[in-house]
């Protein structure tokens, strides 16, 4: 019953009272400067967020599910992650973070162990040096991190995360690596070219070829792959799901990303997603969650925001393709 309550309520953008998801941009400064990230051209100025100016957005997040320690930057370069994750959990947050995995050594991995992490999402767009092109991650010494990482036995949950990009081969070498690790499962997104022109993009047809092939390869070998646009989940919500997709968001008419989710920047502003950093619709020092989601700023923007200009063109978290 919970899982047609909440694919009803998706399917007429009806929100919950807050956000049950927040993302917390606990950083913006990286170890990387991957041509795919947009960092450079989006307006943030670059700074860490405060420890005390953390524990007391913790503090007004009551309500909230889930917390993910991650921005437009690397986590793991905060020296106080360990700590926020300690804090997240002692509010009865479940945290999760992600990461590129490069500065995640034994220590690192102890540390945040200790503190509760729930889950850890790696990005990962190659493991074999030859695949490896000029957009992506370039993190071969992160794999090593990672199956260290995983041969924890109170290791947390491990989900890799790439994105779609030719030759299918490469994903499928990354399915055999997720494999290798016992991760949870394979996320797969979308290619974003606004902030990246020049970056290759599979067309709809060669998305749609690729991923039955990635998805069928990973069925075949016990792991879950999931694409927002084409599967995701176990059981029951997997074989519905290819059916029941197109109606959610009105049909489309709005991005999936509005329904439950909210991001918060290191100045505590909260914006509606991570793509539109400037575009606060309130600061959680200033309001408190229900008044900034419940408020006049956040309905005109969900009411408007297929005409944004970032907006029109992304279809990172929608079911149909934008040529």
């Amino acid at each position: 019953m919970n899982l047609v309550n909440e694919y009803i309520r998706r399917v007429f953008c009806i929100q919950p009272k807050i956000p049950e998801e927040i993302q917390i941009e606990v950083t913006n400064l990286c170890n990387l400067d991957c041509k795919m990230c947009p960092r450079k051209k989006l307006p943030i100025k670059y700074k860490q967020m405060e420890l005390n100016f953390f524990k007391e957005i913790i503090k007004r997040l009551d309500g909230v599910k889930e917390i993910i320690l991650t921005g437009w930057g690397e986590p793991t370069v905060h020296k106080d992650l360990a700590e926020m994750v300690s804090i997240v959990k002692k509010s009865g947050k479940k945290a999760r973070l992600t990461t590129n995995g490069l500065l995640i050594n034994e220590k690192l991995a102890r540390k945040l162990i200790d503190a509760g992490i729930d889950s850890i999402t790696f990005s990962v767009d190659y493991v074999d040096a030859k695949e490896e092109n000029e957009f992506g991650h370039i993190n071969k010494k992160s794999l090593e991190n990672i199956r260290r990482l995983a041969k924890l036995e109170d290791r947390p949950s491990i989900v890799i995360q790439s994105i779609l990009e030719k030759p299918t081969s490469n994903i499928l070498r990354i399915c055999d690596f997720a494999k290798e690790i016992g991760a949870e499962r394979l996320n797969i997104s979308r290619v974003f070219t606004f902030f990246s022109e020049g970056m290759p993009r599979p067309s709809h047809e060669e998305e749609k070829m690729m991923i039955k092939e990635i998805f069928s390869y990973a069925k075949k070998n016990g792991l879950q792959a999931d694409m927002i646009q084409y599967g995701i989940g176990k059981g029951l919500t997997r074989f519905f799901y290819p059916i029941g997709k197109h109606a959610m968001g009105l049909f489309d008419k709005n991005c999936l990303r509005l329904f439950n989710y909210a991001y918060i920047n290191v100045d505590g502003n909260i914006t509606p997603c991570c793509l539109l950093p400037s575009l606060s619709v309130g600061n959680i020092m200033e309001k408190s969650l229900e008044e900034i989601w419940q408020g006049d700023e956040l309905k005109r923007f969900i009411a408007n925001h297929n005409k944004h200009p970032v907006c029109k063109k992304c279809d990172l978290w929608r079911i149909k393709y934008f040529d």
